[in-house]
């Protein structure tokens, strides 16, 4: 681990050497020296996070696994004949074959536990003096030995754990990049292995900012290598694998009742926002097709039935754990909406059809003027609100009572009217369902992101009646109506407490003013019943 602490002059003169070693020694010797390198480096790491290990031991440790990381890094650039200008030379079928094995050797070894999964930093709950923990959420059994043995001291012992883990899981990923410029498009036979692990790693929830960004290069030298033109390409396109990743993963959780770790929320949104850009930039492109496949959608779906099973059989949950699991809630809704508005936009065969922007506001009408009525203050037993309802729904009426609505006479499109939507809306509704749950947390935050997904999860329900009643007429089913109907009583409620709470506020006792008005009170009382 002395190239950490070398010169740059001495640095350059480190691996120079080292190149050449490896071009003496040959492919195949170098391709066993890093196998046995990492194989030393996983017993090591297994041994130590199992037994109770000083701090400084540990610390050392890790500096010497990152050392051995640079090694294999700089023999496999040697081998390779890897210039500065990332331009390497034409490997020999042989050269390429042995490469490949050890790929398929070590790659595994480097995203298993525990080299991979060390935690880089410590998470605390915001508003609470509970122990720090790190990354995974919960620890196993050799690492809360680990922390358990640490003292505290001048600099604490935690910060520079973590600062070290940091820095081994920074070389773990050099070494993949040095493995990917030297594959080139081969690469692309391990992304089973280390695609997801990657992507976990570059999300800035719980992790540290040197393992983001090595990570962000990882998944850029990766993409380049393979042929695409950015990382939400090679999100995109590998879209099923990771669904099927975070399902399993859920899945998991839910079995053995732990907690789901934050990474995995970062992970969540990264990958949706990917298939929405690339689906926005499909809708406009010709003959493309839309990216919004149903096999997208049903396996969103199916991820989404996971995170709610998972979230349902959690005896307790913190704050923090379930402020991160809007967020996933959040990120599933804009999916959907994405879904919903390229779905109409593929099914509109004319600029007349497309819905404008105001006419999904249509729904909203009854419920803004419900919470206007309700935030002016009117008492419970006041039937001065029923009849604003009454000539609300006396102005919406055009025609004659008993005027049936308008049929549409083409009954081939009544018949699309169950097929339509068939994975957008029972995954909104629950999405509502859960965040109308949470709305009675006291944490404000968690209040506003639950307003938030429920405000998106209206207008993308406001859209799909829109659209309904475009091609049908008004006697197309809405699914906005029967929502409302489920989840308004909740918000209602939920509103009723926000604003008693900000009346008890508002209401100050004795205690609660200041000095200055006290005694300018007492002086008005008079001399005998001022206070001495």
């Amino acid at each position: 681990y002395r190239f950490l602490y070398l010169r740059d002059e001495a640095a350059e003169v480190a691996k120079k050497t080292v190149h050449l070693f490896a071009r003496a020694l040959g492919t195949k010797r170098c391709a066993f020296m890093i196998d046995s390198c990492f194989a030393d480096m996983f017993e090591s790491c297994s041994r130590s996070y199992g037994d109770t290990i000083l701090i400084n031991e540990g610390n050392h440790g890790r500096l010497h696994w990152s050392g051995l990381c640079v090694l294999s890094a700089e023999l496999l650039r040697g081998t390779c004949g890897l210039d500065h200008d990332k331009k390497t030379q034409r490997l020999s079928k042989s050269s390429l074959r042995i490469l490949t094995s050890l790929a398929s050797s070590v790659m595994p070894i480097i995203v298993s536990d525990p080299l991979w999964s060390s935690p880089t930093t410590l998470d605390v709950k915001p508003g609470s003096n509970a122990q720090a923990q790190p990354r995974n959420g919960t620890l196993r059994d050799g690492q809360m030995k680990y922390v358990s043995t640490m003292k505290t001291g001048p600099v604490d012992p935690t910060v520079n754990t973590m600062n070290s883990n940091a820095i081994l899981v920074s070389a773990l990923m050099g070494f993949m990049c040095q493995f990917t410029r030297a594959l080139g498009d081969n690469i692309q036979l391990h992304l089973p292995t280390i695609l997801f692990p990657l992507l976990e790693r570059a999300c800035p929830i719980g992790n540290h900012s040197s393992v983001q960004r090595a990570a962000f290069i990882s998944l850029q030298e990766i993409s380049l290598s393979i042929g695409h033109k950015d990382i939400t390409t090679l999100l995109a396109l590998n879209f099923d694998y990771l669904v099927d990743v975070i399902s399993l993963r859920l899945g998991k959780y839910a079995r053995e009742l732990t907690h789901m770790e934050r990474s995995l929320v970062g992970a969540i949104d990264v990958i949706l926002q990917s298939i929405v850009y690339r689906g926005s930039q499909g809708l406009n492109a010709e003959n493309r097709g839309v990216h919004f496949a149903a096999g997208h959608v049903a396996m969103v779906g199916h991820m989404l039935k996971c995170l709610l099973n998972h979230f349902d059989r959690q005896p307790y949950m913190t704050n923090l754990s379930i402020f991160d699991l809007i967020k996933a809630f959040r990120s599933m809704a804009i999916f959907m909406d994405s879904s919903i508005g390229g779905y109409i936009i593929c099914n509109s065969n004319d600029a007349a059809l497309k819905i404008p922007e105001d006419e999904t506001d249509e729904w909203f009408l009854r419920l803004d003027f419900e919470l206007t009525a309700e935030s002016a203050g009117y008492a419970e037993d006041d039937d001065s609100e029923d009849d604003m309802f009454d000539r609300l729904d006396t102005n919406d009426v055009d025609g004659p009572a008993n005027e049936p609505p308008p049929v549409d006479k083409n009954d081939n499109t009544s018949d699309r009217e169950d097929t339509d939507f068939a994975h957008e809306i029972p995954a909104i509704n629950s999405i509502l369902s859960r965040c109308c749950y949470l709305l009675c947390y006291g944490d404000l935050q968690i209040q506003v992101q639950c307003c938030e997904t429920i405000l998106s999860g209206f207008h993308s329900l406001g859209k799909i009646g829109s659209f309904r009643k475009k091609l049908r007429g008004e006697s197309a089913s809405n699914p906005l109506m029967p929502a409302i109907a489920e989840f308004w009583p909740s918000i209602t409620a939920r509103l009723r407490s926000a604003s008693a709470s900000l009346v008890s506020v508002k209401k100050l006792s004795r205690s609660d003013l200041s000095l200055r008005h006290i005694m300018a009170t007492d002086q008005e009382t008079g001399p005998s019943k001022a206070s001495i």
